[in-house]
């Protein structure tokens, strides 16, 4: 299993179809191979005393259910006390779902839609320590019909195990129906799937694991450009620093940040920036702001706020205030550029500028600032934010690094990375004017917009998670942030 695939419901079909047809397995094996997670899903959640407690199946009537039969079978034939209710009735389901259905005993079997099969499901899940819910996959959306949210209401407050995805969670755009199911722990399979990381839906989830199922080769086939953040992942993109070199061998990059009342911002920028390993740091800014940074800040070549120099970057915004004007002079530069903060609110407010991108422009939106951009509201951008980071990259012609919990970085070309790392310790004022640097950096160092990008989030969120093993979140400071930013690059170390 390869743990850095995320794969979308109609991904996840494809695979499961590419691994019949093309890999020789037949659909009640790779029930057989499920059943086997939700077994250790089970034994996670309730140890030995899964011996000794009334387990209940929910069981829809597609693949998902199969799985849960699956397992009934097995659990009822070592002698477990087990249940597996057929939530929309033995008569709907499908050919492996039957077929597992079939392997069920008869005393364990209950048919929810025949005329005692409804008393006799709310009596067994009212005795029941532990539901495993195998009622909706990856192929859920919409709203759950009032007869299973009245099924689920009786269900919660139970321990739940989800199969694949809690029921009433939708695969791709995480959004929740009303009496979804709310699972203590999650098995899902094969690869991670989008509502893993996207609110609400991710609040559904519990404990989540991906259980390997054997399709590796079918999920790498049909896996898309959607990816998980991972040190796996980053490890390859890592550039071997050659013994002879010196600080031109690793470019420089300039920032256009800081104001009067924000010259901390130009300060987190920039000392992130010599974080990144490039060579040089040039600080573009007025006379006031730096006499208060140069005592802070010793590293940095100080010029005027749009002063020429050798820079082959450009990071632009980072509390720039109102004189995110100066943009425009750095986007006739053509450069790769990091554009942040105030900077996005000006391209907002000039619309023009983004239909003539500089090749290899990163945008580093929060949810506002992408909605500014986009002109839709908020609640909008929260709603799809994968949709709406792969939206803005091909639209702008740039690389979109939509932040926050689970941060998604879009290319024009489609691509899509979402960090699983990071913590609140990042939510804090500085943060993002940090991450701006140090991508910023990584672009004057030859990295790509996009391998600049997953590094940057990568090491971003590490450092905050490295921070906050034994402390609060609460009292991280973006500036110890910038202090452990470098650790990313140890992972080199295991090439």
């Amino acid at each position: 299993m390869t743990d850095w695939y995320i794969l979308q419901a109609e991904q996840f079909r494809a695979a499961d179809g590419y691994a019949v047809s093309e890999m020789g397995l037949s659909v009640p094996e790779l029930m057989e191979r499920a059943a086997d997670g939700l077994y250790k899903g089970c034994v996670d959640l309730c140890g030995e005393s899964l011996k000794k407690i009334p387990v209940t199946f929910l069981c829809g009537k597609g693949n998902n259910g199969g799985d849960g039969f699956c397992l009934c079978a097995r659990l009822a034939e070592e002698g477990y006390d087990v249940a597996a209710i057929a939530v929309f009735g033995t008569g709907e389901l499908s050919g492996a779902a039957a077929e597992m259905a079939s392997r069920v005993p008869e005393n364990c079997l209950i048919n929810l839609v025949c005329e005692t099969g409804e008393s006799m499901a709310y009596q067994r899940i009212a005795c029941s320590g532990l539901v495993v819910d195998c009622v909706f996959g990856t192929g859920f959306s919409g709203v759950l019909s009032e007869e299973i949210q009245r099924l689920f209401a009786a269900v919660q407050g139970k321990k739940i195990l989800a199969c694949d995805l809690p029921s009433g969670v939708s695969c791709d755009g995480g959004q929740v129906s009303p009496g979804a199911l709310k699972a203590d722990k999650t098995i899902t399979f094969a690869a991670w799937k989008p509502a893993c990381f996207l609110y609400p839906g991710k609040d559904f989830f519990g404990e989540t694991e991906v259980w390997d199922i054997g399709i590796t080769r079918a999920v790498e086939k049909n896996g898309g450009a959607f990816r998980l953040i991972t040190a796996d992942l980053v490890r390859p993109l890592l550039k071997v620093r050659p013994e002879n070199s010196h600080k031109g061998t690793f470019g420089g990059v300039q920032l256009c940040c800081g104001s009067k009342w924000m010259s901390g911002a130009a300060g987190l920028a920039a000392r992130a920036a010599l974080k990144s390993g490039v060579g040089l740091v040039y600080l573009s800014c007025g006379k006031k702001l730096r006499r208060i940074l140069q005592t802070s800040v010793l590293e940095a070549v100080y010029t005027k706020p749009k002063g020429k120099t050798k820079a082959g970057a450009f990071v632009v915004g980072c509390g720039l205030g109102k004189k995110a004007r100066y943009l425009k002079s750095y986007w006739k530069r053509k450069k790769p550029m990091v554009v942040d903060g105030d900077a996005l609110n000006y391209l907002a407010n000039h619309p023009k500028l983004l239909k003539k991108s500089p090749s290899s422009t990163v945008l580093t939106p929060h949810p506002l600032e992408m909605a500014r951009l986009l002109g839709i509201p908020v609640s909008a951008v929260e709603s799809d934010r994968i949709g709406i980071a792969r939206y803005a990259a091909e639209r702008f012609s740039s690389v979109v690094v939509l932040k926050g919990r689970h941060t998604v970085i879009a290319s024009p070309g489609g691509s899509v990375w979402i960090n699983r790392g990071g913590n609140s310790a990042l939510a804090k004022g500085g943060s993002g004017d940090v991450l701006a640097g140090f991508l910023g950096g990584l672009l004057a160092s030859g990295y790509s917009a996009e391998e600049a990008s997953v590094i940057a989030v990568y090491a971003h969120s590490r450092a905050a998670e490295i921070l906050t093993a034994g402390r609060p979140e609460e009292g991280v400071l973006p500036s110890e942030i910038i202090s452990l930013l470098d650790n990313a690059f140890f992972l080199r170390q295991n090439l």
